[in-house]
């Protein structure tokens, strides 16, 4: 008899982003991809989901509460939100986008790639 199992792992991403990056640790972290929509967020921490972030919100939204519980943390909003695309077999080796790095580059794409491909976490 075929067995078959499925599991659904939600932060997932975030701790594979917590072991590269372990200084993310306690800052409230959320991850964003594209979607026909525009960027929205695909994946937060309870910090980031305390301070008011929810799944499938408009990144620009995220990115204002996030910077207000940035700001009481004594962080800077680059340590919150990385680029997250779509979960992918084909895409299994990785990139982190860089928010700070955008914003203060009056909102050029700055990319960090690692591998040729792109990952989610």
């Amino acid at each position: 008899m075929k067995r078959t199992l499925a599991a659904w792992l939600p932060n997932w991403p975030l701790g594979r982003l917590a072991i590269k990056q372990p200084e993310l640790a306690g800052a409230p972290v959320a991850l964003y991809s594209p979607s026909r929509r525009g960027q929205v967020i695909t994946a937060c921490c309870a910090g980031a989901r305390a301070a008011g972030v929810r799944l499938d919100m408009p990144l620009a939204e995220a990115t204002v509460l996030l910077e207000a519980a940035a700001r009481s943390a004594g962080r800077s909003v680059g340590d919150s939100l990385r680029e997250s695309p779509p979960f992918s077999e084909r895409t299994a080796h990785g990139v982190a986008g860089d928010a700070a790095q955008r914003s203060s580059q009056g909102n050029q794409s700055q990319t960090r790639r690692s591998g040729g491909s792109r990952w989610s976490s």
